[in-house]
């Protein structure tokens, strides 16, 4: 029986002037070999039409199905990681990782990849990986997507950029979204608007997230707090990342410290921006320089940081040093203004 009437199937999208090919997995309620107008969803397939015209393309059914399930496995089957990574496919991320497997990741064990639960203990631990983790998507000269690894060289050194570099989802008039350029007169002007533009994530009395207008009542009068209140991004000792209550202690012991240690804003003389670590040799050797604190390099006093008893923990001299502890300097200074008593589980004073 197919649920719902509707029909499932695995098809191929070949680009008739380039051979290069698209996999996916579709369900309709019309017989499969009518439904012409569907051509993919995938970014690049999205893009590639457009660049040569629907007409340079072909669509075939490989497969059909009575069950949802049985449609997306034999996806996971044809769109493996190998597939991916060939320069002659679309496909950018692995099949069947979307509904029913919504709750499920591929993982690496053992060199072979397997499918788990993300609830499963050796993911959380870290001691399973998923597949993407370290990795980035890009697009070389000829704009043919990679995935390689965070540490390339290419990627570093700016040779490969990332697919989403100074790109950002808009929405027009119409509520239609989109990714446009960053540099995009029309999104400069505010003629569109971000996506989330007036809007905040918050948690409702069920502890469900849901997204509101900054000037919803609730939002305003306290009723409802956004997710992030209280919260700070962690990292463990195995390196995986994850959300905790300020007040974890854990994190106030130091055994979780901050997923930003370590790591800073920068761009270079082109305004081209990069998340890096504060030891990245382009940053060491000044080719690439800090977001935030250029402005703030220099301060007139010293600022002693203190535990809570009083006992010195350190003198910083300049304000790039706080940067690269993920502590902002302006709240700091505030507290040695006498604005704020503490910051961080911290006293900091002018040195004297």
């Amino acid at each position: 029986m197919k649920r719902n009437d509707k029909y499932y199937y695995v098809y191929k999208i070949t680009n008739l002037l380039n051979d290069k090919i698209y996999i996916g997995k579709r369900g309709c309620v019309c017989l499969p070999e009518n439904d012409t107008k569907y051509m993919g969803s995938g970014i690049l397939i999205i893009r590639a039409i457009k660049k040569y015209g629907i007409e340079n393309f072909k669509k075939e059914i490989i497969k059909v199905f009575d069950l949802d399930e049985d449609a997306y496995l034999y996806e996971k089957e044809l769109v493996n990681e190998e597939f991916i990574n060939r320069e002659d496919t679309y496909n950018i991320i692995e099949g069947g990782l979307t509904s029913p497997f919504k709750n499920m990741v591929s993982v690496y064990k053992d060199n072979n990849i397997i499918t788990v639960s993300k609830n499963d203990p050796k993911y959380l631990s870290g001691e399973l990986k998923h597949i993407n983790t370290g990795k980035v998507i890009v697009f070389d000269e000829n704009k043919t997507p990679l995935r390689i690894s965070l540490t390339d060289e290419r990627y570093l050194s700016g040779e490969l950029k990332s697919h989403t570099l100074n790109k950002v989802t808009v929405k027009d008039k119409n509520g239609k979204t989109f990714k446009t350029d960053v540099n995009n007169p029309k999104y400069l002007n505010g003629e569109l608007k971000h996506i989330n533009c007036n809007m905040v994530n918050v948690k409702d009395i069920n502890g469900n997230n849901i997204k509101i207008s900054t000037n919803d009542d609730r939002y305003l009068n306290g009723e409802l707090k956004h997710i992030n209140k209280d919260m700070v991004t962690v990292r463990d000792k195995n390196g995986k990342c994850f959300q905790v209550s300020k007040n974890d202690p854990k994190y106030i012991s130091g055994e979780y410290i901050s997923s930003m240690k370590g790591y800073l804003n920068a761009k270079d003389k082109n305004g081209n921006k990069y998340f890096i670590s504060v030891n990245d040799p382009r940053y060491l050797n000044g080719e690439l320089f800090s977001i935030k604190t250029k402005k703030y390099d220099i301060m007139s006093k010293k600022i002693v940081q203190k535990t809570l008893d009083g006992k010195i923990i350190k003198i910083f001299e300049k304000a790039i040093e706080f940067e690269e502890l993920n502590y902002s300097y302006l709240i700091i200074k505030k507290c040695c203004l006498g604005k704020k008593k503490k910051y961080n589980n911290f006293i900091w004073e002018y040195y004297k």
